[in-house]
């Protein structure tokens, strides 16, 4: 019976964090243009991608020709832009190109103003913004965001 406790007990430990890094994001979507497409690196179907989707470590992207796609890497502020066509998969830090043929263009940005382009895409809905006449306001910020900003103010002179 003791070894059934210690072996749930660990279980209940391990699984949770293997379940948690494997789906740690390591970057995000900027700009698209033409045919893209993904392959995540849990599910073998290709699915087309958008602005602002997040990117986790060992999604495989396709580019067809003519196309473009712009990915910014959370961790080393890395900015890649890759042209079509070729393949490449999403590191930690960045992209490893599947072919030779397919190099991206690289610049860098703050670290910290990596992390704000991911909080501002939790606050914006991708489906309103093709919509005519309509504007997105954003509310109350999240969570997420007053975690990792406990001191944050708009308006540093109001307490």
């Amino acid at each position: 019976m003791k070894k059934y406790l210690i072996l749930s007990a660990l279980f209940c430990v391990i699984l949770p964090v293997i379940a948690y890094s494997a789906s740690v994001e390591v970057g995000m979507v900027t700009q698209v243009s033409g045919k893209v497409t993904y392959q995540s690196a849990s599910d073998n179907t290709p699915a087309d991608i958008r602005n602002f989707m997040k990117v986790y470590e060992g999604d495989v992207f396709s580019l067809a020709a003519d196309s473009f796609v712009q990915v910014v890497y959370l961790k080393s502020g890395r900015k890649e832009a890759w042209k079509g066509p070729g393949t490449f998969k999403a590191g930690e830090k960045q992209g490893q190109s599947q072919n030779s043929s397919a190099q991206p263009k690289v610049s860098t940005i703050d670290t910290e103003k990596a992390r704000q382009i991911v909080l501002l895409s939790d606050n914006l809905d991708p489906s309103r913004l093709q919509r005519t006449g309509s504007v997105p306001l954003r509310g109350e910020r999240g969570k997420r965001f007053h975690k990792l900003h406990p001191d944050y103010r708009i308006n540093p002179s109001r307490k």
